[in-house]
């Protein structure tokens, strides 16, 4: 097996996807206000914006129903990345910012990822 190394560079602030989710989930954000970001994914740099949208109530396992808020997320480009990166995302609105939905389209399809039993740390 060869061992392969790419470089490329990123702007400060950069993430990759799955560091994105996380670190985004702590950002205020007002009704329909956007924010741009930048990921770092496929051996490249991608810019997306996120737009915080309504608010509903979801089933957050023990907690019942929580008053959480949807985010679109909206490519700068269109290519392959447009697929791996979900369209909308379902967040808390309390202090605990648990991401409580998820909808990623792919080429063919769809795909929703909801929250099904939630257990707080045990600290």
């Amino acid at each position: 097996s060869q061992n392969i190394s790419t470089n490329y560079s990123i702007a400060a602030g950069s993430c990759d996807a799955v560091s994105f989710l996380y670190a985004f989930r702590h950002h205020s954000f007002a009704d329909n206000e956007s924010r741009d970001y930048h990921l770092a994914v496929d051996t490249a740099q991608h810019g997306v914006t996120i737009t915080a949208k309504n608010t509903d109530k979801k089933k957050i396992g023990e907690s019942g129903k929580v008053l959480c808020r949807r985010f679109i997320a909206s490519p700068k480009r269109d290519d392959l990345f447009v697929r791996k990166i979900p369209k909308e995302i379902w967040i808390t609105e309390d202090e605990r910012k648990i991401m409580a939905k998820m909808v990623v389209k792919p080429p063919a399809g769809k795909i929703r990822i909801v929250l099904d039993e939630y257990h707080a740390p045990k600290l």
